[in-house]
């Protein structure tokens, strides 16, 4: 029998896996902060107690949560925004015209955009009408006021 030679002998390719293990690897962290944003939207807040309250029931559709916490900051995704009353931060009416903006108008202009209200039970109800004045003005008519089951 003869030998081989070494250079006769090929030897098997290998499969790398480094590039797959970093692909997975950023894949968590991706999702891991994306989750965190997530959580962003609701502020933690007291919210006043309502025996009709319901869940959430506009899944699909385009919506904005506004967080008005007991001192009257107004917050959204986590970025302060002013009302009426001055306060600094992004102007109400300019981000809801911004959040509306590219979506299709129905019937008389009405925007579909649906705007959540989480107001704090120790906030004065003056900011929450501030925000619905807003909407008003921005063709906005689809609001809905956050609120704890009786009990919780």
């Amino acid at each position: 029998m003869g030998r081989r030679s070494r250079a006769a002998v090929a030897d098997e390719p290998r499969r790398d896996l480094t590039p797959l293990i970093d692909v997975v690897f950023l894949l968590i962290v991706f999702f891991m902060v994306a989750a965190e944003f997530s959580n962003v939207e609701f502020e933690e807040l007291t919210l006043p107690v309502a025996d009709q309250a319901r869940p959430d029931e506009s899944a699909g559709v385009r919506q904005v949560t506004l967080n008005v916490r007991a001192d009257g900051t107004l917050r959204c995704r986590g970025r302060l925004l002013s009302g009426a009353a001055g306060e600094p931060g992004l102007p109400l009416d300019d981000y809801l015209r911004a959040e509306a903006a590219g979506l299709p108008r129905g019937a008389g202009g009405r925007s579909p955009l649906v705007v959540t209200v989480r107001a704090d039970a120790a906030a004065d109800f003056g900011h929450v009408q501030e925000i619905l004045d807003a909407c008003c003005s921005n063709a906005i008519f689809a609001t809905s006021l956050g609120a704890s089951p009786e009990g919780e």
